[in-house]
């Protein structure tokens, strides 16, 4: 480097900074499966996803570093914030895809520049799967799933009552069956049932945006989402599932989002206050008082020795 060009120490008044290596926990042996055994619990779970050991590990320093103080040349002793930690990966590929997924899940506000699948999230599952019931009234997933979203408000306890009244047969005829009974729950599933009616009558002249809309105004989603942690992330995600439908009807846009292999891209800004993820050649963290750089363990890439051996 020439002189005017170096990186210098700041002054030695400034408290210096500390440098940590962190490894990841080597995954536990997953639960071996039984074969051809399809789990309903499972795929009611809009939180089981696969977690990223590196992406958790990550969430975990970023939660301890906001209970920190350090130091500030000009302001003196701060709190550390969210926009004061960065995390800096080699490449937009998967792993940074990884990362932001698990922040979010874990209610960590987040601004990338990666797109990521927002298909993956649970607000954004739960009215698809909303969607998918409307379209048709006979699958039993789809069912369970809206019926436990804010259209139905049951708890896995009432659903679990549900199918104790009616051990045989589909999860729908069980539900038709409890909805002749006279109690809360077969109230819940009445009002539910009477929605959806009105919601397939709009649908013969109202596109999947639109009935989406109602859906977020009339049951109260749009509040609720906004009320729990990270609320305007999950709305912004939840709006780009509308624009998503354009003009398309429930069914046109189900069959375009199977043929896109369930894949809507989004890119995560969570405002000022939100951990930065970005590549090491977006920012080399210098500005940000924390710095996590994920991805360690990977090889170096040997594209540049080819042709000079």
């Amino acid at each position: 480097y020439k002189g005017t060009a170096m990186m210098r120490a700041g002054s030695s008044a400034q408290e210096g900074g500390e440098v940590h290596i962190e490894f990841v926990p080597e995954p536990s042996e997953a639960e071996e499966k039984e074969r051809g055994v399809y789990s309903v619990a499972e795929n009611l779970d809009t939180e089981s996803e696969d977690v990223s050991p590196e992406g958790a590990l990550i969430a975990d320093l970023v939660l301890q570093e906001l209970t920190k103080k350090r130091k500030d040349p000009v302001l003196g002793e701060v709190q550390n914030g969210y926009g004061d930690i960065v995390v800096l990966t080699r490449s937009k590929k998967d792993k940074m895809e990884n990362i932001v997924r698990e922040l979010v899940r874990r209610g960590i506000p987040v601004a990338a520049s990666a797109e990521v699948n927002i298909c993956d999230y649970p607000e954004v599952k739960t009215l698809i799967s909303v969607l998918k019931y409307l379209d048709n009234g006979l699958q039993d997933i789809p069912l369970a799933s809206s019926l436990k979203s804010a259209m139905g408000n049951l708890t896995d306890g009432e659903l679990a009552k549900i199918r104790l009244n009616e051990p045989k047969g589909t999860f729908c005829a069980a539900c038709e069956k409890y909805a002749a009974l006279e109690d809360e729950t077969a109230d819940k599933l009445r009002a539910f049932f009477a929605l959806c009616e009105r919601l397939r009558i709009r649908s013969a002249v109202c596109g999947a945006a639109e009935i989406l809309t109602d859906i977020l105004t009339e049951t109260g989603m749009e509040l609720k989402l906004l009320a729990q942690p990270c609320g305007a992330e999950k709305v912004r995600r939840v709006n780009r599932l509308c624009a998503a439908c354009e003009d398309l009807s429930i069914s046109e846009f189900l069959d375009k989002l199977k043929s896109g292999g369930n894949k809507i891209g989004f890119s995560e800004s969570g405002g000022e206050n939100a951990v930065r993820v970005m590549t090491m050649h977006a920012s080399k963290g210098l500005e940000f008082p924390v710095v996590i750089v994920a991805g360690m363990n990977a090889p170096f890439s040997g594209e540049d020795l080819k042709g000079i051996l």
